[in-house]
C-alpha cells in the first residue's frame, strides 16, 4: 500500500506522469489512501482498548 501511495503522489506532483488527467487521478488515489490509513488508525485504537 505504500509502495502505491508514494508512486500516486509521484503522479499527483507531475512527477511520474505529464498527463493533467493522469495528474487528477494521482490526487484522487493519494486522498483514497490517507482517508483508508484513517480508518485503519481507528480501527486500531478500538482493538487495543477491547485487549486491555
Amino acid at each position: 500500500m505504500l509502495g502505491w501511495l508514494a508512486y500516486n503522489i509521484k503522479r499527483a506532483l507531475g512527477i511520474e506522469v505529464a498527463d493533467d488527467a493522469e495528474i487528477l487521478l494521482g490526487k484522487q488515489e493519494v486522498e483514497k489512501a490517507i482517508r483508508e490509513l484513517n480508518e485503519y488508525q481507528e480501527k486500531i485504537r478500538l482493538i487495543q482498548k477491547w485487549m486491555e
